[in-house]
């Protein structure tokens, strides 16, 4: 049936394949938040050690120039198995070792691994869509993002209330086995007709030498930024705020999906016409304004979950729009440029869990400030932000 299918849809299939893969990769990657207390309570471990602790799996996943150049040399489906393999060793280690020293390497593990994985996930799609098509393209493989939060997190936090907290680790441990078999299986290797070159630091750094380079990847940096201190504070505030138990945290994360299942619907129905760059400002207004909602709305549980939703469903549709803009700032060297893009991210979300311990003793109040603040730069820069032609 796979023979079947691959020989009449090669490319639909790899596009589900990868979303599949990011469903599951992105539910490791993002059950940490809403599960922030349970977690540091059965690790035994205080929010600041907990923070500190993601700012160390964003340094390594900001190590992705070091590593993205695998999919370009060889292939992108070896850098997939690459990344894949690593998070696959971190969820095995805690399985076994449950203990906040193997969390911790899971962690650095897992921030390789997507180091490696997310640049050759982009290359890819951008290899083979034109740029007036991406953002539908690249919208349905970010389903996966969205599905971690609908399907992926709800379950793990049913998981842990039940059986304790290491039980969702190896559940995802196994599953990312199945898609490390799938993407060996779907995915083509290297291309015959090219010949891997040797490895030059110049190669490395030569997306930092354009302007327009920079400028998209500060943007993102400061939009993660923003989104990272919501991130690691919601989970803790919720609790505090509404006295949530662990499944009613699991539970929060269906209405943080189905917000970015829309922000995702958003960007495959209508970036293509207004425009990429348009979408971004448009986008970066909006989360602010949704942001500052917050305070507002907190006042009972449906109105925080609603402030919620509209800020994830914001910043879902400009991060996916902005996808589509760096890929054409060096379309010649895309896998080492979606390499610094992930450094870019990373150096947000570290930034941002340096912070969040300061942002937080204003309460909800102090993390919509710090959220506008970057908001605002992010647009500030966007307006500098030439594309070639």
């Amino acid at each position: 049936m796979i023979d079947r299918l691959l020989k009449l849809t090669p490319f639909r299939l790899q596009l589900i394949t990868l979303a599949v893969v990011r469903t599951v990769v992105n539910t490791f990657h993002r059950m940490v938040y809403p599960l922030l207390p349970v977690l540091a309570r059965g690790m035994g471990v205080s929010l600041e050690a907990f923070s500190h602790a993601l700012a160390l799996r964003a340094l390594f996943y900001g190590a992705s120039p070091l590593v993205s150049w695998i999919s370009d040399r060889y292939g992108r489906r070896t850098g997939l198995a690459a990344g894949l393999g690593l998070m696959t060793a971190g969820l095995l280690l805690v399985s076994f070792r449950p203990s906040f020293s193997s969390f911790v390497v899971a962690l650095i593990l897992a921030g390789l691994g997507k180091s490696v994985m997310d640049p050759a996930i982009y290359a890819f799609l951008v290899d083979r869509v034109p740029y007036h098509r991406r953002g539908r393209v690249v919208a349905i493989v970010e389903l996966g993002w969205s599905f971690s939060f609908l399907i992926g997190v709800p379950l793990a936090g049913l998981l842990a209330a039940r059986f304790g907290w290491v039980a969702p680790f190896p559940i995802l441990a196994g599953l990312l086995l199945i898609n490390l078999i799938l993407i060996w299986r779907v995915f083509p290797g290297r291309q015959p007709d090219k010949t891997p070159v040797a490895l030059r630091m110049s190669d490395l750094i030569r997306p930092l030498r354009y302007r327009p380079v920079w400028i998209a990847l500060s943007v993102g940096l400061l939009a993660s930024l923003a989104n990272e201190v919501v991130n690691i504070t919601f989970g803790t505030w919720l609790e505090q705020s509404f006295q949530l138990r662990i499944a009613a945290l699991g539970a929060v994360a269906l209405v943080i999906g189905t917000s970015e299942l829309l922000g995702e619907s958003l960007v495959a129905g209508i970036s293509d016409r207004i425009g990429s760059y348009r979408s971004v400002g448009i986008g970066l207004i909006l989360n602010s304004v949704c942001a500052l909602l917050l305070p507002v709305l907190a006042y009972r549980l449906e109105g925080a979950l609603i402030g919620l939703f509209l800020f994830y469903l914001t910043f879902e549709y400009l991060i996916v729009c902005s996808i589509s803009i760096l890929g054409e700032t060096l379309p010649d060297s895309r896998a080492s440029l979606f390499g610094w893009n992930v450094t870019g991210h990373a150096g947000g979300k570290a930034l941002a869990a340096l912070m969040v311990p300061l942002a937080f003793q204003g309460g909800i109040v102090g993390v919509v400030v710090t959220v506008v603040a970057a908001n605002t730069a992010a647009l500030f820069l966007l307006n500098w932000l030439k594309l070639p032609r």
